[in-house]
């Protein structure tokens, strides 16, 4: 059974936007009651008064619904890597699920230099040698078929910009695990877009779901990613030898 869950955020918005429109009412009824009770012309009432009230009370009422709206979830066709850029530069915490990440030069740019600046960075990809790889790349049909190697240059690709910026080795953190997971996950402290897997393209740029930090749903995603976390293997040294280390997990696998 699925249970009703409402943010304090929800919450609050709703109860001081019905409060406001209450308000606005209850001083409408009042001064209605005191021209019918004095014998008073309604023309006796100030109409910028009446009008202020009445813009007031749409006001709330906009305001009220543009928060709820803001705080829904919308869906959009791919990961829009501008938007997610935008959001990094402004994060202390960023977190990170794929199988292996799409267009690796760009986003580790962007990270990295996050990272340079004290962000803390939790990279999670796919064990380019546990047995699921042979199934991801089955989804893949004709498109980015070579998992492995995918996952290799999406490391790869940080490895280079580590050296290129100082300081952010140390905040950032590559792990793979051995569970395939059938979303995607980019999330930083204000938002996450989270995509699922279908098949060929949309393996890659498929629907992703758009939640701020505000959304119920925005901490399940979190506490999954830090779920499967917790099961990934030791994070790699990007400033060492990596390599040896994913082929030490080899011999744990049938390829």
């Amino acid at each position: 059974m699925t249970s009703l869950r409402i943010s304090r955020t929800d919450l609050i918005s709703h109860v001081a936007a019905s409060a406001l429109v209450g308000a606005v009412a209850f001083i409408l009824g009042n001064i209605y009651t005191l021209i019918a009770n004095t014998g008073a012309k309604i023309i006796a009432v100030p109409i910028w008064l009446l009008i202020a009230l009445c813009t007031f009370a749409i006001i709330a009422m906009i305001l009220s619904a543009a928060i709820v709206w803001w705080q829904k979830a919308r869906l959009s066709a791919g990961l829009s890597i501008g938007s997610f850029q935008k959001s990094v530069e402004s994060c202390k915490e960023i977190r990170l699920l794929n199988t292996f990440l799409p267009h690796p030069q760009r986003i580790a740019e962007m990270i990295t230099k996050a990272a340079a600046r004290g962000t803390k960075v939790q990279i999670l990809l796919l064990n380019p040698y546990c047995k699921v790889v042979k199934f991801r790349e089955a989804t893949l049909l004709a498109r980015d078929r070579h998992v492995r190697q995918q996952i290799f240059s999406t490391i790869e690709a940080f490895e280079l910009a580590v050296h290129r910026y100082s300081g952010s080795e140390s905040n950032i953190k590559i792990c793979v695990c051995d569970l395939w997971v059938p979303f995607s996950l980019y999330s930083t402290d204000a938002e996450a877009s989270i995509g699922y897997f279908i098949i060929d393209d949309l393996a890659v740029n498929g629907p992703q779901l758009s939640l701020k930090d505000s959304h119920p749903m925005f901490s399940d995603f979190i506490h999954q990613f830090d779920t499967l976390w917790i099961r990934a293997h030791e994070p790699l040294n990007l400033g060492g030898d990596w390599r040896r280390q994913l082929s030490d997990m080899r011999s744990s696998h049938v390829d």
